[in-house]
């Protein structure tokens, strides 16, 4: 069995495997909940239910229900943020990938390209696919 990796999901993973469920998100939750340690950073927490408060009836009473459900460990808030460690188009996303390196997170995976566009050694930033094909 390869080694365990802290893994932390984007928001719009989160989004997709609470609410657009398919086999490959399922898959790619399952592989993480088996063979990994999920990390979830309030940041990407918060962010998760403001979305799903804003989208969808009930939203947020099944966002609390998933993450009652899954084996994960949260990160609390991060009161120090360090400037400048990388460059993203989007300003609020900092937090969320600075959050994974405070984490020390080895991968991040996103279906945003924003974040495939960052240059950072640790955590290694990968699509749900890419995530699965490697790992």
């Amino acid at each position: 069995m390869k080694a365990s990796r802290k893994v932390v999901l984007d928001t719009n993973v989160f989004y997709s495997i609470i609410f657009r469920p398919s086999d490959n998100m399922n898959f790619l939750l399952f592989k993480i909940l088996k063979e990994h340690e999920l990390f979830v950073p309030d940041v990407i927490f918060n962010e998760i239910l403001n979305i799903a408060n804003r989208k969808n009836d009930n939203g947020v009473c099944k966002v609390r229900e998933f993450f009652r459900l899954i084996p994960h460990k949260r990160l609390e808030k991060i009161n120090d943020v360090a400037p400048e460690m990388f460059w993203i188009r989007d300003p609020n996303d900092y937090l969320v990938l600075y959050a994974s390196i405070v984490a020390n997170a080895d991968v991040f995976v996103t279906g945003d390209k924003d974040f495939l566009e960052v240059e950072i050694e640790k955590p290694e930033i990968l699509t749900p696919r890419e995530f699965l094909f490697k790992y």
